[in-house]
């Protein structure tokens, strides 16, 4: 015994241990089988199946057969499945940037409106507001942070994909308000000066 114990796989194993061994090398499946689909790409598949193959003494047979998902559904989650799957948040960004835009808007034009009215602290308030907004887009490469949320959760990639704006005042925007920002603070400083009004 001694002699043939040297050469057992299970030698100083408990027989639990032993007998556990054994039934999962014989139902452990030794070959996986994906058979063809014809789903196009992110359609789930309920034909296409994966067979385990599992010894069985003598010889092979093929059990346990389950539906799966199409092989390539996994990657068109991750492309086009941007929009569809998390589409859904795509509305509240767009309505929080138009909120967000409305704001900055306002105060540019209400700029000027206050220099003549010589209410010159809300002046400087509301132009502090503004340039603050300048210096995000200065440090976001002259992009809203928001465009690069809205982004993630479309493929869209109009000029007003990311807001609630025309597309010409969407793709015009930084040069015109950015023009009614320069001339609202000059009519202030003419005010302010008293060479106009």
């Amino acid at each position: 015994m001694t002699g043939v114990g040297r050469f057992l796989p299970f030698r100083g194993r408990t027989r639990s241990a032993v007998a556990k061994q054994a039934l999962d090398d014989h139902f452990r499946p030794i070959a996986v089988v994906h058979t063809a689909s014809t789903a196009p790409p992110g359609v789930v598949d309920h034909a296409a199946t994966l067979r385990c193959v599992y010894p069985v003494c003598h010889g092979w047979h093929s059990q346990g057969t389950r539906q799966t998902i199409h092989s390539n559904e996994s990657q068109a989650l991750g492309s086009e499945g941007r929009g569809t799957l998390t589409g859904s948040y795509l509305p509240i960004i767009k309505t929080f940037h138009t909120t967000i835009w409305a704001i900055l808007a306002g105060c540019i034009l209400a700029i000027p409106i206050f220099g003549w009215a010589e209410m010159y602290r809300h002046v400087l308030s509301l132009t502090g507001i503004v340039l603050m907004e300048i210096l995000v887009l200065f440090f976001n490469g002259w992009q809203c942070p928001l465009t690069s949320v809205a982004a993630r959760h479309t493929d869209d990639r109009r000029d007003n994909f990311d807001i609630y704006l025309p597309a010409w005042l969407a793709r015009h925007n930084k040069i015109i308000f950015g023009s009614l920002l320069v001339v609202g603070e000059v009519i202030v400083i003419l005010r302010w000066r008293d060479w106009i009004g």
